[in-house]
């Protein structure tokens, strides 16, 4: 059997800057995913090759998305340095490398080979949006011929994987731009709770040396050090110990609402910058969460109200991008109207909800915006909404529509 290489491109490149965008989103979540455990299981059962990968190239390691048959040391790390590998050359060229007979060819890397005794490697490629940004690949320590049908095969494997690789990093990706838009306004406000919460725990500290005195009278009584009749005579030091106490309470109330609400908005938070629970969400939760990533706005502007009720319907629409987009439609609207003439600040926003066949239609108005107000308000919320196709965005007589598929 001869040797063979047979790859016109087997070198190392400068890797992609949006292929490392990729997968970097990909890499977030270590999990492995059981369709790409499938892809892998079949790569390795039906070319009966030892071991079958799917790696994603970084900037200086492969990350092992997806493994079968692997070795234990490899499998606990689940990265590799980049120049030890052969899908390095796969990832350079966007083509499929055969290689048998490793150790026979001084352009290729060594350490692999030696350490774990490869003999045969055979890799295809792995592509986000026409960029390969990793391999599917098998391994052998004896050397294997593929024939075509298995090539075949592999290949239809790697679009699999491809398909699946997309899916994955559509469940993590939104835009940063809306990302960075839709919570500023969070951040904003609980920068202010726990400002509220740091006064509020000085002043129960206050309050709660204020009425130490009438306490510790109170202790010497009871033990018999002191008379009861002792009292009487400090009657003002009691009355003042009793308003303390009814601020004490007040500032008790205080705390516990601004802890609540730092509490909710962490959790909103969570929501749009980490949670993804799939593709579908209650119309009523998006707005709930994206009207507390807001709130620091739109209180401002005279807070959110609802014109009629919210019908019980799911959204089909990422809920991480939903409600990062509700949460800047709100904070841009309100934004506008604090920005406008005096008069533009009253009143608040208002919105209304009705459903059409196939989607639901969510209109945004707001009391003294004029149109050259809600033609800047549309030109925004239409760009960062032009991620999700589904998704339109239109202008009203006084407002803004936004139809949300079902």
């Amino acid at each position: 059997m001869s040797d063979l290489v047979t790859h016109p491109a087997a070198h190392s490149a400068n890797i992609d800057l949006e292929v490392l965008r990729a997968n970097y989103d990909l890499v977030l979540n270590e999990d492995l995913d059981a369709i790409l455990q499938e892809i892998v299981a079949a790569a390795r059962s039906e070319t009966g090759y030892e071991v079958s990968l799917i790696s994603l190239t970084l900037r200086n390691v492969h990350f092992f998305k997806a493994y079968d048959g692997l070795p234990d040391e490899l499998r606990a790390a689940r990265v590799m340095d980049r120049c030890a590998t052969f899908c390095q050359f796969v990832v350079a060229s966007g083509r499929r490398l055969e290689v048998r007979n490793c150790l026979a060819h001084s352009e290729f890397p060594r350490s692999l080979a030696e350490r774990y005794d490869i003999a045969s490697y055979y890799g295809v490629p792995v592509r986000l949006n026409r960029r390969t940004v990793g391999a599917l690949c098998v391994l052998n320590k004896t050397e294997i011929h593929l024939d075509e049908k298995s090539k075949v095969r592999l290949e239809e494997l790697a679009a699999r994987a491809s398909v699946r690789l997309q899916e994955l990093r559509d469940e993590v990706r939104i835009s940063e731009p809306l990302l960075k838009a839709a919570i500023r306004p969070a951040f904003a406000e609980v920068r202010n709770l726990m400002n509220a919460l740091k006064l509020g725990t000085e002043v129960l500290a206050i309050s709660l040396a204020e009425i130490q005195p009438i306490l510790g009278l109170l202790e010497r009584i009871a033990s018999g050090r002191e008379r009861q009749e002792f009292l009487l005579k400090c009657l003002p030091l009691l009355q003042d110990s009793l308003a303390n106490h009814l601020d004490l309470t007040k500032d008790c109330a205080a705390l516990m609402d601004a802890s609540r609400r730092v509490s909710e908005m962490v959790g909103s938070l969570e929501k749009a910058v980490i949670e993804q629970r799939g593709s579908r969400i209650e119309l009523a939760e998006a707005l709930r969460e994206s009207e507390n990533l807001a709130r620091h706005v739109t209180e401002a502007a005279g807070g959110v109200r609802y014109r009629g009720p919210l019908p019980a319907v799911q959204v089909r629409l990422r809920d991480k991008f939903l409600i990062n987009l509700l949460a800047l439609s709100l904070s841009f609207i309100a934004e506008t109207a604090r920005k406008g003439a005096e008069g533009a600040r009253q009143g608040g926003l208002e919105l209304s909800c009705s459903k059409r066949e196939g989607a639901v239609v969510l209109e945004f108005s707001r009391p003294g915006l004029d149109a050259a107000d809600w033609a800047r308000i549309h030109s925004v919320v239409s760009f960062f909404a032009s991620d999700e196709e589904e998704i339109l965005v239109r202008r009203c007589e006084q407002g803004l529509r936004l139809f949300l598929p079902t």
